[in-house]
């Protein structure tokens, strides 16, 4: 059925000319967590409380003083729309506030609460020094008025038995044996210790000693329970956020599995998996009293790379959070996987919608010659004919601008991987700018679908119900204006599909 197409696609958007210039005008990401005045670093915590989603991140007001780094902080009703609220954690008496965590302490286990539950903030900074070897130390804040003001303890908090600097301090509430928990980021490891008062902190154990790889650094560390799928029981996750050595060659997050008694975490596997494919979605934090407030497991990261940093390029584009996502826990071919999915009030932010109709194709079949970013873009090929000839060798989705640029999203079927590839037009790249990222899948289901989500510096791809996600960062001359559906060296048959125009989550920018 080679060059044949069954069904021809047409696309009518009704625009409201002020959305259009908005966007235009901006030229900001529309449906990321991002900033205007500040720059954005990566998320330090995410809880429930009260009705609201509370999102601490670090930033720096000043981007050329980095003795401006703070914690900034924001709150949600959904994930999705977010309300900027005035700076939390501020340098203090030259100590500069690195990634850390806050919990809830219902029971003023702290004593810091009066009538009011208070937050406790546990993290490390720039300034403390050791007491002598062995011995580290981490500051501790609390709030009493839901974070819109912090004062910082006295006395620090001391770790025994730590050898090195903590780059992360995760802290939780583990139920079974009625103690907090904290587990710190140090070099390769991760150490675990237990309090009963958020002040004092027994060292109990470590883990890392025998884990696979070792290359760049750890920088961020989240560490939950989620329930498998279809069943009760629970497997604990460690996810790592590291700088280097992720499928395609960048920052990612890996993940351990495997049993948390209170007291030592045994992973049942040393070689790690990975929460995304492509190398720009590190540093995330997953909700972190997701069972207590009945909530699904949703994890926020920042779409970046630390190799970027030595290029020219990423500094030309906008720092962003990942799209809001829900993490749940499959286990598939006698293993087990962590699916993640955009959240559903995702949904609340799609302004139009139009359906693709069934078509069978090959070469390229032009959608529409305008277009309004941001996209999601969903799409369900039909797979059951990949064992005959006439199968396309490539396809998915086209997107382009006026100046040349081209993003192309897909599944090549002879090499068996989906894929983004960037083109930037006339650019000569970088090697820590490649603009080609795949996640390898071997077909075995009768079809093949692709959830896209395309803003102004990303696209997010999340393929076979999840169980596939890549995250590209990306800079272009122009906004995307052109798009069509692909098929290369062969025909494939769209079954359904459809594009969503999604509205801004921001009212004030």
């Amino acid at each position: 059925m080679s060059q044949k197409i069954i069904t021809s696609i047409l696309l009518i958007f009704v625009l409201a000319a002020c959305k259009t210039a908005s966007k235009k005008e901006t030229g900001l990401p529309e449906i990321h967590f991002s900033l205007t005045d500040m720059k954005l670093g990566a998320p330090t915590e995410l809880f429930y409380f009260e009705d609201e989603y509370h999102l601490f991140y670090q930033c720096s007001p000043d981007s050329v003083n980095l003795n401006s780094i703070s914690w900034g902080h924001a709150k949600s009703t959904d994930l999705v729309h977010w309300q900027l609220l005035p700076l939390a954690i501020q340098p203090e008496n030259n100590e500069i506030p690195g990634s850390g965590s806050v919990v809830i302490d219902w029971n003023n286990s702290s004593g810091f609460g009066n009538e009011t539950t208070p937050m406790v903030a546990i993290y490390a900074t720039t300034n403390e020094q050791n007491i002598n070897p062995g011995i580290q130390t981490l500051a501790l804040s609390f709030s009493t008025d839901k974070g819109t003001s912090w004062k910082k303890a006295s006395t620090p908090i001391t770790l025994e038995s730590c050898f090195v600097q903590p780059n992360e301090v995760r802290v939780f509430w583990h139920e079974e044996t009625q103690r907090w928990i904290m587990g710190i980021l140090t070099g390769y490891e991760v150490r675990f210790y237990s309090s009963v008062d958020l002040k004092n902190w027994q060292y109990e154990s470590v883990f890392g000693e025998n884990v696979y790889s070792k290359v760049g650094d750890w920088t961020h560390l989240s560490f939950l329970p989620l329930k498998i799928e279809g069943t009760q029981n629970t497997k604990w996750i460690m996810m790592i956020s590291g700088s280097a050595d992720s499928p395609n060659e960048g920052s990612g997050v890996q993940y351990f599995y495997g049993d948390f008694d209170g007291y030592v975490f045994k992973s049942e596997r040393t070689k790690p998996k990975w929460l995304d494919n492509g190398s720009d979605n590190y540093a995330g934090v997953v909700l972190s009293n997701y069972v207590e407030a009945g909530k699904p497991a949703c994890y926020i990261g920042l779409i970046d790379n630390y190799r970027y940093k030595q290029g020219q390029s990423g500094s030309k584009v906008a720092d962003v959070y990942t799209i809001p996502r829900k993490l749940t826990l499959h286990d598939e071919y006698n293993d087990f996987y962590i699916v993640s999915e955009p959240v559903e009030a995702f949904e609340t932010i799609i302004e139009n919608k139009q359906l693709l109709k069934e078509t069978t194709f090959s070469g390229e079949l032009k959608i529409k010659q305008q277009l309004e970013i941001p996209l999601e873009i969903n799409l369900k090929f039909d797979s059951n004919n990949r064992l005959y000839l006439n199968l396309a060798e490539v396809f998915g989705i086209r997107l382009t601008n006026d100046v040349g640029d081209e993003l192309t999203i897909g599944y090549h079927s002879q090499r068996r991987y989906f894929f983004i590839s960037e083109i930037k037009k006339g650019e000569k790249r970088l090697d820590e700018w490649d603009g080609f990222q795949y996640a390898p899948y071997v077909i075995k289901e009768p079809t093949i679908d692709l959830k896209i989500i395309v803003d102004q510096t990303s696209a997010e791809l999340f393929a076979m119900n999840g169980m596939i996600s890549l995250t590209r960062k990306y800079f272009i001359s122009d906004s995307w204006n052109k798009i069509a559906l692909i098929s290369e060296n062969g025909d494939i048959t769209l079954q359904e599909g459809d594009i969503k125009e999604l509205k801004s989550i921001w009212t004030e920018r």
